[in-house]
């Protein structure tokens, strides 16, 4: 259950191998510590015990040799935490700015602007209304690519393509659903139901809702 799990506190190190004189220890402070690494990597180097020191922030751990008749496996990891903890400040900088970037980039309504989103609805109940004459006697496909090259659908999955990278950033950055990730499921599952109409109906009504928000938002501004 992906969704669920919760990140290890920023600072937390864990053993992640170890040999007699060697151990991997991880952190996931070290994947903002990329600035600083030759200067962490100076600092343990420094310390007694150990002989050889490799940083990795990409996967946020560092492989320590020390010498295993100076300090034992237990303190030469509490060595690592601390020269990791003298860069505390600039980790939480670093992962707060990280948490900002990830929600502007989930709110699309703060990129569009509001005429584009007038013409995202126009476009929709256009094709909604011609779908709904034109789908009085119709029959809905038996195949799925029949239900994936109708009309409603095919201006759907392209109406759609923002909220499918939203919902799938969110996914791939943070393991867990946003709002676009729910709307994205709803479109495909009406889609290959035959209910193509009613994926363009929650994306008509997903768009009015943004545009009212934006609008206000405008409007505040102003």
């Amino acid at each position: 259950m992906v969704f669920w799990n919760k990140k290890a506190p920023l600072l937390q190190c864990q053993i992640l191998h170890s040999l007699p004189g060697r151990v991997r220890v991880g952190c996931r402070a070290l994947g903002y510590l990329d600035e600083r690494s030759d200067e962490l990597s100076a600092r343990l180097a420094e310390m007694a015990p150990i002989t050889k020191v490799n940083v990795s922030v990409v996967s946020a751990n560092v492989l320590v040799h020390y010498n295993i008749e100076e300090a034992t496996e237990e303190e030469t990891v509490e060595l690592v935490e601390s020269a990791i903890g003298a860069f505390s400040l600039d980790a939480y900088k670093a992962e707060r700015a990280e948490s900002n970037r990830l929600t502007v980039n989930e709110r699309r309504l703060q990129e569009e602007p509001v005429s584009e989103m007038v013409t995202r609805v126009a476009v929709t109940a256009a094709t909604l209304i011609f779908s709904w004459f034109r789908r009085r006697d119709a029959s809905v496909p038996a195949t799925l690519v029949g239900r994936l090259l109708t009309m409603p659908a095919i201006t759907s999955l392209s109406l759609a393509a923002p909220i499918f990278r939203s919902g799938f950033h969110s996914m791939r950055t943070r393991l867990r659903p946003n709002a676009d990730t729910l709307s994205a499921t709803a479109i495909l599952a009406s889609i290959v139901a035959g209910r193509d109409v009613s994926a363009l109906t929650i994306i008509w009504l997903a768009d009015i809702a943004e545009l009212l928000t934006a609008y206000t938002m405008e409007r505040t501004r102003r």
